[in-house]
């Protein structure tokens, strides 16, 4: 009983956060691009959606923060949350309704980013016309020991135009192919040359040998936006695609530095917000005869965003190859559970 009360009424404090912080991010997102917005009505009703999954990411988490701090302040000052603890409710009790409800939020932000819609930023930009087609041209890198250029990669067509392959054998250039288009097949995950044109480059005074081949595959498990990643370290991915490119990018010894970035950001940011949560439960004032609450809300706000703030900061730098991802995210996240544990065990 006493339970799903919490419950319910941290789901609608929760709830009147979200939507006022969504409805703030949006707007001043409307003002900043209201002359690049679409003409039709409906295109800007879907802009807003995407901006709306867009926001999200920020405005769910710090949700559950100021959703825990609005209801908390409000059990204090209407007497319930003493009244609740004079009836034997322990604070690690009261804790559990909370930590529970943010916790499922936040593995629902979670399965959000590993799904389409964590592509979300880049369909908006794409409607106002400064994602363009998402084009990236002149990649080059390395592949089974082998190195590949591709001129122009279009990701969410998942084609690619001027792609050419230098085979490497025995320390030397063995053989080059060259293809005007490829396209990839998602239900094999790898690209297929069409009309491959290349050269037999054989010893010193041997000749050259022509090769021609109606299509080639090659690139397993190389999806296209994982190839727009390794040109553009900050380009932005999903979660499942991030794990994926993780073991593509180990099995190929490349630099994946900037993944192991990304997951970690979309691990810890949700999962960060259950721990401040747990923390404010424990830790807000029982009575308001001894403690200004409204003072001790409104530095808890500041508190949740200057540390929101500084893992922000971290998850740019650890994008960025300033330093290893595990020690500016994961070292600081454990940190912060060791924290909110002990702060736990001292109820």
């Amino acid at each position: 009983m006493w339970f799903s009360y919490l419950f319910r009424r941290y789901l609608l404090a929760t709830l009147v956060i979200l939507v006022g912080l969504t409805l703030f991010y949006v707007g001043i997102d409307l003002l900043i691009n209201l002359r690049k917005l679409p003409q039709s009505a409906n295109l800007v009703l879907l802009y807003i959606a995407w901006m709306s999954v867009v926001a999200s990411k920020v405005t769910v988490p710090l949700s559950f923060v100021f959703g825990a701090l609005l209801l908390l302040f409000s059990l204090t000052k209407n007497s319930e949350l003493i009244a609740l603890q004079s009836l034997g409710f322990s604070r690690r009790r009261l804790i559990w309704p909370f930590a529970t409800f943010a916790l499922i939020g936040a593995t629902g932000l979670i399965l959000i980013n590993a799904s389409p819609l964590g592509y979300a930023s880049q369909r908006a930009k794409m409607m106002i016309g400064e994602g363009g087609d998402a084009k990236t041209n002149d990649l080059l890198f390395r592949y089974n020991h082998n190195y590949l250029y591709v001129g122009t990669l279009i990701p969410f067509e998942k084609k690619a135009t001027n792609v050419r392959i230098f085979e490497i054998k025995e320390g030397r250039l063995f053989r080059i192919l060259k293809a005007q288009e490829a396209q990839y097949d998602p239900l094999r995950e790898r690209w297929i040359l069409r009309d491959v044109e290349g050269i037999d480059v054989r010893p010193e005074g041997s000749g050259i040998n022509h090769i021609k081949l109606p299509e080639l595959a090659t690139l397993d498990g190389f999806r296209p936006r994982l190839l727009d990643t390794i040109s553009d370290p900050t380009a932005e991915f999903n979660l499942a695609d991030a794990f994926h490119a993780l073991m593509v990018l180990r099995g190929q010894q490349l630099n994946d530095d900037p993944v192991r970035a990304v997951i970690y950001r979309h691990l810890i940011m949700p999962m960060l917000s259950v721990l401040l949560v747990v923390v404010m439960v424990a830790r807000f004032p029982l009575s308001t005869r001894f403690v200004n609450i409204t003072i001790y809300t409104a530095g808890a706000v500041l508190v949740t965003l200057l540390l929101w703030g500084v893992f922000m900061i971290l998850a740019g730098l650890a994008r960025s190859g300033a330093a290893a991802p595990e020690l500016l995210l994961l070292l600081p996240f454990i940190f912060a559970v060791a924290l909110t544990v002990r702060v736990y065990r001292r109820l």
